[in-house]
């Protein structure tokens, strides 16, 4: 493809990119002088790495060159990452670390001391067993230190993870197999800027390279009833659910096998539908 092309073609892809997240944002009161605010550090940092990885010198002129930013505003982030311990200053845009919660609900789901044969989840009693069989206070301690196991099962409780069960509600179930909480904007955020980020970072690498170092495949079909619709949704809640659970379990089998390591992954699963001519965001 002639070099020229390009920016034509991720010019044309951009705003079928930005759509739903601008949808996203306006509906939640982001205005685009906010968004704009975001870009431009992004924008800054993405052009220091660029420099940085091409063995250029990093001046704030070639900064404003690649970015577009104007050479007060580059000369201005310099300033800041320079007093900031001389990295790219970016305020919230990096991946989060994982959820205590979500990490909660993999060990429950995927480690066969607290599912049954059939790998279901079981219902923990609250307090230490002397008879040595899983608790919902032992869980805890697996995953954190840094709180509490009476207060992160209140927490849990209220964000309708779990919920107790029995005549003395002192046992807990598990409410969600698949962690989304559906009331908890600022969980569900985490989540979602941490699941779209690293889809979008691995589409990007597979786009740079010559061979896709990222497995990355999609089903895609029209022409479906909306009863064919929910067939595949069901299946897709079933098998997938249960796929990630093998993910879950072959990681924890290996991380048990040595001291910590410096790698992570993240593998998902996602189903969409709509009717064939919704999608306008061209």
């Amino acid at each position: 493809m002639d070099k020229e092309e390009k920016p034509s073609i991720l010019r044309q892809m951009l705003a079928s990119l930005l759509s739903p997240l601008v949808h996203l944002l306006v509906s939640n009161g982001i205005s685009y002088r906010e968004f704009n605010e975001v870009s431009r550090e992004v924008f800054f940092k993405k052009s220091y790495e660029l420099l940085e990885r091409q063995g250029k010198k990093v001046t704030s002129s070639h900064l404003s060159l690649i970015s577009g930013l104007h050479r007060k505003e580059t000369t201005e982030f310099l300033r800041l990452m320079k007093s900031e311990g001389g990295s790219p200053h970016l305020s919230n845009a990096e991946t989060k670390p994982e959820s205590p919660y979500s990490a909660m609900v993999a060990e429950w789901i995927s480690n066969s001391r607290y599912t049954d044969k059939d790998g279901v989840p079981l219902e923990l009693p609250y307090s230490i067993q002397h008879d040595g069989s899983p608790s919902f206070f032992e869980l805890t301690e697996s995953i954190t230190k840094d709180m509490r196991p009476n207060v992160f099962m209140t927490e849990m409780i209220r964000l309708g993870i779990i919920v107790p069960v029995g005549a003395d509600q002192q046992t807990l179930r598990l409410e969600k197999a698949a962690f989304l909480p559906s009331t908890d904007f600022k969980e569900k955020m985490t989540l979602f800027s941490r699941n779209v980020g690293d889809h979008l970072k691995a589409s990007v690498v597979n786009m740079e390279s010559e061979a896709p170092p990222f497995f990355e495949r999609s089903a895609f079909y029209s022409d479906l009833s909306e009863e064919d619709v929910l067939i595949i949704k069901s299946l897709i809640q079933k098998d997938g659910m249960e796929f990630l659970k093998k993910i879950y379990r072959t990681s924890d089998d290996l991380a048990s096998k040595h001291e910590a390591g410096s790698k992570r992954i993240n593998c998902g699963i996602y189903f969409y539908a709509e009717n064939c001519h919704d999608n306008n965001d061209s």
